[in-house]
């Protein structure tokens, strides 16, 4: 089965470098929130 370009760049942003670089900011972004929210509720 042959895929079509817009086909290919979707799963390239989804699974190649920009999609672990989302990952990433994403995990980072919950990780902080949580530890900020820990602090704010414990001062």
């Amino acid at each position: 089965m042959r895929r079509g370009a817009g086909e290919k760049l979707q799963a390239w942003v989804a699974t190649g470098p920009l999609g672990h670089l989302w990952s990433v900011v994403a995990d980072v972004t919950v990780f902080w929130t949580r530890y900020l929210l820990r602090r704010v509720r414990r001062s």
